[in-house]
């Protein structure tokens, strides 16, 4: 039995020595404001982070390089870049801050990251995307919609009583467009849907603020939901945390 433990033992150490000595370097989990592919990043400066992964042991990130472009030819190509960090001798992987020029308001831009080690590998990301959101005031186009009033509530007892809102616009589009975001805002929660097809996994969303200071906004990229011809955009308009179901509650 002492020799079967043993063997077993030294099959394992093995085993082990053989996975750590192996491995080809790559770049996970690359996200921008600790998201992937985020839509509608409010930053001027978004912040970009990656991980190592590799079957060798001590490895160490020993500098790095960030690509930016406003697309993806021009990052594969190199031409045109928005930001180029060249050549950074640094550890750092986490919050790595944007440097280039200045982001225009709700582009889209695609980006890579190369690391090399201590152990003189080297390895570069997929090419990923973010896209910027309506970064002033004047960019915010639409009206406020649903109920005018929220003062005349029916109560039942000690509770009020207000059925969501559905919203439902039809509208035309000459050709499949190239590029459509919805960004929706509002005091109490929505669900969204395009031609039938909810949009996002949200729930209870945006999140409840002080209203009277902010209100929160959610951004979809709804590109393949619409088509050429007639689309049909709804809106369910919940109550959410701003009109509580409570007397006098908001």
């Amino acid at each position: 039995m002492k020799n079967f433990i043993l063997v077993s033992l030294l099959a394992l150490l093995m085993m082990g020595c053989k996975t750590s000595n192996g491995g080809a370097l790559e770049i996970v989990e690359p996200t921008v404001e600790m998201r992937d592919n985020p839509e509608g990043v409010a930053s001027f400066a978004p912040r970009f982070s990656w991980q190592l992964a590799t079957g060798k042991q001590d490895v160490m990130q020993t500098a790095y390089q960030i690509e930016v472009a406003d697309s993806e030819k021009s990052l594969q190509t190199g031409a045109g870049l928005v930001w180029n960090s060249g050549r950074v001798e640094s550890d750092q992987s986490v919050l790595v801050k944007y440097a280039g020029a200045p982001l225009e308001s709700g582009q889209k831009y695609y980006w890579r990251v190369t690391v090399w080690t201590n152990t003189g590998d080297k390895a570069q990301s997929n090419v990923r995307h973010w896209s910027m959101s309506l970064l002033d005031s004047s960019d915010w186009k639409a009206g406020w919609i649903g109920l005018n009033d929220s003062t005349n509530l029916e109560l039942d007892g000690e509770r009020t009583i207000l059925p969501a809102r559905y919203l439902r616009k039809e509208f035309d589009l000459p050709s499949q467009p190239k590029r459509a975001v919805l960004y929706v805002s509002g005091v109490g929660s929505s669900v969204c849907y395009m031609n039938g097809e909810r949009i996002g996994n949200d729930v209870f969303g945006p999140l409840p603020t002080w209203y009277d200071a902010s209100v929160s906004y959610l951004t979809y990229d709804v590109t393949p939901l619409l088509k050429s011809g007639t689309n049909t955009i709804g809106v369910a308009l919940g109550n959410g945390r701003y009109l509580s179901m409570r007397a006098n509650g908001w």
